[in-house]
């Protein structure tokens, strides 16, 4: 099986917790980075500090009773890249009810690229209630508020660092170009395999919009 193309300079971040009913979410962040390579202890700084911006930016969106629980980062400038996980406690501030589970607000992320398939998002789910307007909507002042949080959140992102290493803000990967249709043996039956690149595109994230029309993250729930 091939493996995904090294990525300079960039590190992923994956933020996961439980849902009040128990159910595990996570979504999944990269970010740019300088100052060198990094450490298993610089790691774990720099989870605890995307965990911190995460908790005062986001989570007062979410339920009081979704709880976010670790932060695991991995440096993706080499196959052998250091990696930590902070454990953390975060619970929502919002107290009206929990939204269902497959729902979530989709964060869109700004880059200057353009390509089939649209522009790259996150899905955060545990969003409390008391944004909701109608069956298939979040209010407008939510969208709003939310694209600002997470516009905060990336500012925060920046202002994060572990002795050197300092974290220059997130951006969009892109590891896969076209794909290969591939029979299976038994069945017969094809199916299209992603191509992974020889070298990764990094966008650069400009900003965030925050769409009204509410996601469903049935399959995403786990980044």
């Amino acid at each position: 099986m091939p493996s995904p193309p090294t990525v300079p300079d960039v590190m992923r971040f994956r933020i996961s917790g439980v849902l009040t009913n128990d159910a595990a979410w996570g979504v999944r962040i990269y970010t740019g980075y300088t100052g060198g390579v990094p450490t298993v202890a610089n790691m774990l700084t720099l989870c605890e500090g995307v965990g911190t911006a995460w908790n005062d930016t986001v989570v007062s969106f979410q339920n009081i009773g979704v709880t976010t629980t670790e932060i695991d980062g991995i440096d993706l400038s080499a196959t052998d890249g250091a990696g930590n996980t902070a454990d953390v406690s975060y619970s929502g501030v919002a107290d009206t009810s929990p939204t269902p589970n497959q729902v979530a607000a989709v964060a869109k992320f700004d880059i200057a690229r353009r390509y089939r398939g649209g522009k790259p998002k996150m899905y955060i789910p545990g969003i409390d209630s008391q944004y909701v307007s109608d069956e298939s909507h979040w209010k407008t002042s939510f969208a709003d508020d939310m694209g600002s949080g997470m516009n905060a959140f990336n500012t925060a992102i920046k202002a994060t660092y572990a002795d050197a290493v300092t974290l220059t803000g997130i951006v969009n990967v892109s590891f896969y170009e076209g794909f290969t249709s591939v029979e299976n043996p038994i069945t017969h039956r094809w199916r299209n395999v992603p191509t992974y690149r020889d070298v990764a595109l990094v966008d650069v994230v400009g900003g965030f919009t925050v769409d009204q029309v509410f996601g469903t993250q049935k399959r995403r729930r786990l980044a």
